[in-house]
């Protein structure tokens, strides 16, 4: 996957020591949304490219945001001591 790249770098390596448990949830979370952009642009190639790109991307921007927001609603709660169920 040419786009986890720039997660491969020396520099990114460097750079994330200090917040490595947020660094890699954050990995985590764009990874699968990958996922999402793959299996919307394998649904629609054969409508055309474009609709594929568009579809993916939407997949993406979905998937990830999602992810993201349940990724801070659980920070929150760790925060503050509460529970998901509480």
């Amino acid at each position: 996957m040419v786009v986890t790249f720039p997660y491969s770098g020396v520099l990114v390596a460097v750079e994330s020591r200090r917040d490595l448990v947020a660094f890699t949830g954050h990995f985590a979370r764009n990874s699968l949304a990958l996922v999402g952009f793959l299996a919307a642009y394998h649904g629609w190639q054969e409508t055309s490219p474009v609709a594929a790109l568009a579809a993916g991307w939407v997949a993406f921007a979905l998937v990830a945001g999602a992810l993201h927001a349940a990724a801070r609603v659980g920070v929150v709660h760790s925060r503050t001591g509460a529970t998901a169920a509480g």
